[in-house]
């Protein structure tokens, strides 16, 4: 999985400047979370929704965030 921020891009009517985007290496799909800043909240919370849409194990996920 290759994960990468994206920006600074123009201003969203949500206020994103922002893309965490990833793409899963064996698959090749791509997916992309737009987020208003590349704080670390806003960047977990755009990693959750990616490895939730990609089906990653929700127990590797919690021991990947607590590293």
């Amino acid at each position: 999985m290759n994960l990468d921020a994206c920006g600074l891009l123009p201003t969203t009517s949500n206020g994103d400047r922002y893309l965490i985007t990833a793409i899963c290496l064996a698959s090749k799909y791509p997916d992309a979370v737009p987020v208003p800043n590349i704080g670390f909240t806003s960047v977990i919370e755009a990693m959750i929704q990616i490895f939730s849409r990609m089906r990653f194990p929700k127990d590797k996920l919690i021991k990947v965030l607590h590293l």
